[in-house]
C-alpha cells in the first residue's frame, strides 16, 4: 500500500475508532447530511430565497443557471423580474388588433414582474398636457386593477413587490393617488417628484398599500425640469380643512390596521401635525425617517391640543415634530429633519441638540445646510460612542463650500465614525501639512528671491513639541470607510504638486480602511509628482470621485500607475526605470534643500504619537514619501529585468471619476478613458462634467 493510499485508510480508522468510543460512552453523533438531503434542502424555495437574498441580481441569474436545470427551474421564480411600463401621452395610431395585442403583452409582463418602473414616453418637460397625463394614468390604473382582481378571482398572489414612478408621472396627488388599486403584495414604492405635496396623501398611499415597508418620495434632476416649466401647474390641494383631514384619516384605517413601514424618506412635504401623529402611532416598526425640505401647516378649524395641553399653533413646530417623533418612535436609528426656514433649510443648534438627546439608539446623525458651532460640537462629542455615520449635506446644487464645519475636530474625536459625508465642508490643507513642508519651501523661496511671504502666512505651523496638540491633528476614526469632503487653504491657495502631495500623502496614512473617497477642490494637480498614486496604500478603496471646479489638462502619466499587473519594460519608447529616474531627479531637486524627514522630525510629538498608533507620519508631504512609494512599486535598478515586483494596485477598485465644472477637453478625456480601460478594464473610469443630475443622484443615493 502506497503512502497516498495509507492516508485515507488511517483517517477512516481513526474516525471509526472515535465513533465507536463515543457510542460506547453513550453519546449519539448528529448524522452528517447526505448529498441527497442537501439536494432536497436546496429544492425548497424558501431556503433558496434566503440564499439568493445575499446576491446581486446578476449573481442570482448566474448562480441559478450554472448549478443545474432542476435548481434553475426552482430559482427562476425567485429572481426579480422588472417591467418598464410606458405612460402614453398621445393617442396611439395603431388599429384595434394591435392595441389588443399591446394590452395582452402589458398584462403578461405585469403579471410576472416583481418590479414595475412607470415612465413617460418622451421628454417630460414638453410632452403632453395635464389632461392627457391624468387620462393616461387613469387607464393604467384601470388595467392594474383588473390584473389584481383577476389574480384574486383565481386565488393567486400577484408577484409585484416594488413600483417606481419616474418623473412626470404624478402631477396631481389628490386626483391620481386615490386611483391606486389595493396592492397588498407591494413592499416598496418610489416616487420621483419635486412638487410640494400634502401629508394627507400619505394616508391614501398606506390605505392602498397596507404592507408597504419602504416609501420614498424624492426629487430628481429630471423631475426638476418639468417643475420649472410653466405648462405643468402641478395643482396640489392644500385647502383641506381639519374636519376633512379627520375624515380621510378615519377612512384610511391606518390606526386600526397598523403599518409595516420601516424606512420612510419624504421630501417637499407639507406637514399637518394631526396627520403626522396618526401615521407615527401606526408605524411602530419605523427605523428610518427622513423629512427634508418640509413645511408646517395649520389647517382651517384645527383646535386639537397636544403636549402639556398646548395648542399646535402656539408651539415651535420643529421642536414639536421632534417631540412627536420621539414619543412614538423612540427607537429610530436614523432621523433626518430639515424644515424650511425662511429662505433656507436646516435646524437651529437647540433643535439639533434635541434630536441627539431624544433618540438614544440613533447611530446616524444628519444635518442639512448647517454650520456646527461650539455648542452643537460639544453635544456631538457626548455621543461619539454610538454615532457611526455623520452626514452634513447641502440640499441645493448652488450651496457653496463652507468652512463653518470643524471637520478636523470631528475626525480627531469620533473614534467609532465609519461614514462621513460632508461634500461642501472644507478640511484645511494647513491642518494636513503636519511637517510644515509648505512653510519650509516658502521660507527657502523667500531667501532666494528676497521676498517676505513666509512672515505674512495666514497660519502658524503646527507645534510638534506638545503631545496634546498632536492628538488634535491625528484622526481617531481608524475604521473610516466613507469620506466625502472638500479641501482648501484658509486664505491664499496653490495648485502646485507640493500641495497635492500633502493632500494625498495625508489621506493615505489617516484612513487605512477607506472604501469610498469623494474629494472636492477648486483645482487639483493630478501629475505624478502630486502623489495621486499614494492612494494605492488604501487597499480596500473601491470608489474614487474627484470634483474640480476649474479645467485641468491631464495626460497618461497621471494615471499610468493604475495598472494592476506588472508593467511592461517600455512605455512611450522609454524604459520604465528611465522614466522613474527622471521623476526621482525632479522630486529630489524640489525638496533637496529641506532637511531629511528623519532628522527634522526626530523629536516631533506628532510623529511619536503616530508611531504609537501604527501610523508613519514623518514623511507626509515630503518628496521622500513618493520616492519611497516608487521604490516599493518600481525599484531603482537601471534594468527593467531586475526591477522589483510592484505591489498590488487598488485590487478592489470599481469606480474612478474625475469631474469638472466646465466641458473643455472632450476628445482628450475620451483618449484617457480608453487608455485606462486598456490597463484596468474592470474599472469604471470617467472624465466628465459635473451637472445637476450628478448632484441629485448623489443626494438621493443617501436620502
Amino acid at each position: 500500500m502506497t503512502p497516498t493510499q495509507k492516508q485515507p485508510f488511517l483517517m477512516r480508522s481513526l474516525f471509526s475508532s472515535k465513533k465507536h468510543l463515543r457510542a460506547k460512552n453513550g453519546f449519539n453523533d448528529i448524522p452528517t447530511p447526505s448529498p441527497t438531503s442537501q439536494q432536497l434542502a436546496l429544492s425548497i424555495p424558501e431556503i433558496l430565497e434566503n440564499i439568493l437574498s445575499f446576491l446581486s441580481l446578476k449573481s442570482r441569474q448566474d448562480a441559478s443557471q450554472l448549478v443545474c436545470k432542476q435548481w434553475y427551474a426552482v430559482c427562476k421564480g425567485l429572481i426579480p423580474v422588472s417591467y418598464n411600463w410606458i405612460l402614453r401621452l398621445t393617442p396611439s395610431d395603431n388599429n384595434s388588433n394591435d392595441i389588443d395585442m399591446e394590452e395582452r403583452i402589458i398584462i403578461e409582463g405585469i403579471s410576472s414582474a416583481n418590479n414595475i418602473i412607470v415612465k413617460v414616453d418622451g421628454d417630460t418637460s414638453v410632452a403632453g398636457t395635464s389632461k392627457q397625463r391624468l387620462n393616461s394614468w387613469a387607464t393604467m390604473m384601470d388595467m392594474l386593477s383588473s390584473i389584481v382582481q383577476d389574480h384574486n378571482d383565481r386565488r393567486r398572489h400577484l408577484r409585484l413587490q416594488s413600483i417606481h414612478l419616474r418623473e412626470g408621472i404624478l402631477e396631481n396627488f389628490a386626483v391620481q393617488l386615490p386611483q391606486l388599486p389595493a396592492l397588498t403584495t407591494l413592499s416598496t414604492l418610489r416616487i420621483d417628484v419635486i412638487v410640494r405635496w400634502d401629508i394627507i396623501h400619505l394616508l391614501t398611499i398606506l390605505k392602498a398599500c397596507p404592507n408597504l415597508e419602504e416609501l420614498s418620495v424624492k426629487p430628481t434632476y429630471a423631475a426638476d425640469i418639468p417643475y420649472r416649466s410653466t405648462h405643468l401647474a402641478a395643482n396640489q390641494d392644500f385647502a383641506i380643512t381639519s374636519q376633512g383631514e379627520f375624515s380621510i384619516m378615519s377612512k384610511s384605517n391606518v390606526q386600526k390596521t397598523m403599518t409595516r413601514l420601516r424606512m420612510c424618506s419624504l421630501h417637499n412635504m407639507t406637514i399637518a401635525l394631526p396627520a403626522l401623529r396618526a401615521i407615527l402611532e401606526a408605524s411602530p416598526l419605523l427605523s428610518r425617517l427622513d423629512l427634508l425640505r418640509c413645511k408646517h401647516l395649520v389647517r382651517p378649524g384645527e383646535t386639537s391640543t397636544f403636549f402639556d395641553g398646548q395648542r399646535a399653533h402656539s408651539l415651535n413646530y420643529t421642536a414639536f415634530i421632534i417631540r412627536l417623533v420621539g414619543q412614538h418612535c423612540p427607537n429610530l436609528k436614523i432621523f433626518h429633519l430639515s424644515p424650511s426656514r425662511g429662505s433656507g433649510h436646516g435646524l437651529s443648534t437647540p433643535e439639533a441638540i434635541s434630536i441627539l438627546n431624544t433618540f438614544p439608539h440613533m447611530e446616524e446623525c444628519n444635518l442639512t445646510d448647517q454650520k456646527i458651532d461650539a455648542g452643537l460640537l460639544k453635544s456631538l462629542k457626548a455621543v461619539t460612542n454610538r454615532i457611526t455615520t455623520l452626514n452634513i449635506v447641502p440640499v441645493y446644487l448652488t450651496t457653496s463650500f463652507t468652512g463653518g464645519i470643524p471637520l478636523r475636530e470631528i475626525l480627531c474625536t469620533f473614534q467609532h465614525l465609519v461614514h462621513l459625508r460632508a461634500p461642501n465642508a472644507i478640511y484645511y490643507i494647513e491642518d494636513m501639512d503636519l511637517n510644515d513642508v509648505q512653510g519650509q519651501l516658502l521660507e527657502i523661496n523667500d531667501r532666494k528671491h528676497g521676498t517676505n511671504r513666509y512672515s505674512t502666512r495666514s497660519t502658524q505651523p503646527i507645534r510638534k513639541d506638545d503631545p496634546d496638540i498632536a492628538r488634535q491633528y491625528i484622526w481617531a476614526c481608524r475604521g473610516l470607510k466613507t469620506l466625502h469632503m472638500a479641501v482648501g487653504y484658509r486664505r491664499s491657495d496653490s495648485n502646485s504638486t507640493e500641495t497635492s502631495l500633502i493632500i494625498f500623502g495625508f489621506l493615505s496614512r489617516m484612513c487605512p480602511l477607506l472604501q469610498e473617497l469623494h474629494l472636492k477642490r477648486w483645482v487639483m494637480n493630478l501629475k505624478f509628482a502630486g502623489g495621486l498614486s499614494l492612494l494605492t496604500r488604501l487597499q480596500d478603496l473601491e470608489r474614487v470621485r474627484i470634483q474640480i471646479d476649474r479645467y485641468y489638462r491631464a495626460d497618461k502619466e497621471c494615471f499610468s500607475w493604475l495598472k494592476s499587473a506588472a508593467l511592461p519594460s517600455t512605455w512611450g519608447g522609454l524604459t520604465y526605470p528611465l522614466v522613474h529616474r527622471r521623476a526621482r531627479n525632479d522630486l529630489r531637486r524640489r525638496y533637496q534643500e529641506l532637511p531629511p524627514p528623519e532628522v527634522a522630525n526626530a523629536e516631533s510629538k506628532l510623529v511619536e504619537r503616530g508611531q504609537e498608533l501604527g501610523i508613519e507620519l514623518a514623511k507626509v508631504g515630503h518628496g521622500d514619501d513618493l520616492l519611497d512609494w516608487m521604490d516599493d512599486h518600481y525599484g531603482v535598478s537601471a534594468s527593467a529585468s531586475h526591477r522589483k515586483e510592484r505591489l498590488t494596485t487598488l485590487p478592489k477598485l470599481q469606480l474612478f471619476w474625475i469631474e469638472f465644472s466646465e466641458q473643455r477637453g472632450g476628445s482628450d478625456w475620451r483618449k484617457l478613458e480608453a487608455f485606462v480601460a486598456g490597463i484596468r478594464p474592470s474599472v469604471d473610469f470617467q472624465m466628465r462634467t459635473i451637472s445637476g443630475n450628478v448632484f441629485y443622484s448623489s443626494f438621493s443615493q443617501y436620502y
